[in-house]
């Protein structure tokens, strides 16, 4: 279970009259077919997932708009002191449903724009559709590593806060 990418460099069409930087060898991928097989399941499964993800969040965020008033209602309102901390509850989930919202969208572009030109580039045998699909990835999966740690600080945080 073998799967290559091959990079050829093509320098063919280099001319003496272009600068030095227009000189520079673009890596041409060319993907042998069970690397062309994974490359598109990749693709597929991420566009899948992206879309799944991205209509959760919607759905998550539609229930919490229907809801919202029995939300608001569970918050104890006794007496003034209580009713500015409510209030100041309420603003603190607004704004934590906007960042996760935020959050979400820009992993999920990553996602589905890797898959999508991950897709055509293999479909077209272009060789930058490929590679800036394979970028996206690469971006998904650090936005991704940096959140899981975040993440990994805010439970030992809570760990050692109790």
């Amino acid at each position: 279970m073998l799967c290559r990418i091959i990079a050829v460099f093509d320098n063919s069409n280099i001319s003496n009259q272009q600068s030095m930087e227009e000189n520079i060898a673009v890596p041409e991928l060319r993907a042998d077919a069970e690397a062309a097989a994974s490359l598109t399941g990749i693709a597929r499964w991420g566009k899948f997932f992206g879309v799944l993800v991205l209509a959760g969040t919607g759905l998550f965020f539609l229930l919490l708009l229907v809801l919202w008033d029995q939300l608001v209602g569970a918050l104890p309102e006794l007496d003034n002191a209580d009713r500015e901390t409510a209030e100041i509850v309420k603003v603190g989930i607004i704004i934590a449903c906007l960042i996760l919202a935020i959050i979400i969208g820009v992993l999920m572009s990553f996602l589905l724009k890797a898959a999508s030109r991950i897709r055509n580039g293999l479909r077209y045998n272009d060789s930058l559709l490929l590679n800036s699909g394979l970028a996206s990835l690469r971006n998904y999966f650090a936005m991704y590593a940096v959140l899981s740690i975040i993440q990994l600080l805010f439970s030992v945080a809570g760990f050692f806060i109790r």
